[in-house]
């Protein structure tokens, strides 16, 4: 089974106010993650992207997206009471390509424990992508097409078939490790069906919370 690209929603750029500002190291992170579930197939440049999703209902979040078709990451950032420092303008939506991506990984300061982390902060105009942090900054073109509705592929808990016999690529199941977590954090899964895709969860790391989600391979 494939996530299709035909269930799909506008989603190249689409916001009110394009701009939000967060922890340097845990924009490195989301982006990090998300690169794990990135397509590699040029010919699909909507899937060789990260999709980055910002919003101030219920809370101010930041989310990130991504798929091969195959798979499917999810990483959600919320902004806590006590860090008056960051803040999220407005709803929008954009696709960053995946070497924008690839490049502030290799940019942006790690996580860390300390209080009053580095922010930075992202912004769109005219199709371009901006990030900017203490000490540099990185644009890139704002990937213009269809990203699929992945909301609609996340099971519910009403999914589960029972017991049955399911099988995944070992590189995609082994791959969940890559997704920035906790030392010695165990990863959740929850299975919903021979047909129906994997969920892969860890627990919250630096104030991300990660979803994973794995499509099976067919039986013959």
């Amino acid at each position: 089974m494939t996530i299709t690209t035909n269930d799909v929603v506008s989603q190249g750029v689409d916001m009110a106010v394009p701009e939000f500002t967060i922890p340097a190291g845990v924009l490195r992170d989301m982006l990090a993650g998300a690169l794990v579930a990135a397509g590699k197939d040029k010919t699909m440049p909507t899937i060789c992207a990260v999709r980055i999703e910002w919003s101030t209902v219920p809370l101010p979040t930041v989310t990130v997206t991504s798929t091969d078709r195959y798979r499917l990451a999810v990483g959600e950032w919320s902004l806590s009471d006590s860090d008056d420092a960051s803040h999220v303008d407005g709803d929008g939506a954009v696709l960053m390509p995946a070497d924008m991506a690839t490049a502030l990984v290799k940019s942006l300061p790690k996580s860390s424990g300390r209080i009053g982390w580095e922010r930075a902060t992202l912004t769109v105009s005219d199709g371009v992508i901006t990030v900017t942090w203490p000490g540099g900054s990185l644009t890139g073109v704002v990937v213009d097409g269809d990203f699929p509705k992945w909301r609609s592929l996340i099971p519910s808990s009403d999914d589960s078939e029972g017991t049955v016999n399911i099988s995944f690529d070992p590189k995609y199941l082994s791959d969940v490790s890559k997704i920035p977590h906790g030392k010695n954090d165990p990863v959740k899964w929850t299975f919903y069906g021979s047909t129906r895709p994997a969920v892969a969860r860890y627990g919250s790391h630096h104030g991300v919370e990660w979803l994973y989600l794995l499509m099976p391979v067919r039986l013959p």
